[in-house]
């Protein structure tokens, strides 16, 4: 809690670590999940350089009346693994994703590799500056994001420029809201929608740009 692990392999063993508030700095991961979450308080977890973490394992965001808050600082990072969004209907807004913090001079990227997942409901956002950028090549899915019916719930993808060349998926009666001001569905990239979810498109963009959408529901 409040802590810096920086430059170190940590090995969880069968078990998860729970993070209120740290800073990890090129850490590799093995053994074990990852949690960021504690039932009452707002907590964040400050990534730089990079986070590795061992096949198999997660990390994952949650918040009981509160939800967590996972930063990417200072330079642009690849993510290659799994971040699952857990929160309770009690907390009054989804988990963030932020682009970009305190250490960071200028726009940072994001790049979800073709391995990586990001599942469940979370909001995505710019950092310390605007102009930051995520390019999705893996897959990332709002299951469930709209069960509970709140307004936070829903995955929201709301960083300046957003490009996808992965999977954007809506399933479980969630939904998708894309707001990037600017943002485009290259040839590859899907973005669909079924089990009574939804996509709403918003910001500048084309019908070239849209690429392969499919879903039960659309609005823009």
């Amino acid at each position: 809690n409040g802590g810096t692990l920086a430059n170190s392999t940590l090995n969880v063993g069968h078990a998860t670590l729970s993070l209120e508030n740290a800073v990890f700095d090129n850490i590799s991961v093995t053994g074990g999940n990852l949690q960021v979450y504690t039932p009452f308080n707002q907590d964040t977890l400050t990534i730089q350089n990079r986070l590795s973490i061992s096949s198999g394992n997660q990390l994952t965001l949650g918040g009981y009346y509160a939800s967590s808050t996972l930063i990417f600082d200072g330079q642009s990072q690849v993510v290659n693994t799994t971040i699952q969004s857990n929160y309770s209907n009690w907390a009054s807004t989804a988990p963030t994703i932020q682009i970009g913090g305190p250490t960071s001079t200028g726009p940072v990227t994001l790049t979800l590799s073709s391995q990586a997942i990001l599942d469940g409901s979370v909001s995505i956002n710019d950092g310390n500056t605007s102009g930051d950028s995520l390019i999705n090549s893996g897959t990332i899915n709002a299951d469930g994001g709209g069960d509970y019916g709140e307004e936070n719930a829903g995955l929201f993808i709301n960083v300046t420029n957003f490009t996808n060349l992965g999977l954007l998926e809506a399933t479980s009666r969630s939904v998708i809201t894309l707001s990037s001001p600017n943002w485009n569905n290259v040839s590859g990239g899907k973005i669909t929608a079924s089990g009574y979810s939804a996509v709403n498109l918003g910001g500048s963009f084309t019908t070239a740009q849209m690429g392969s959408v499919s879903a039960d529901s659309i609005s823009t």
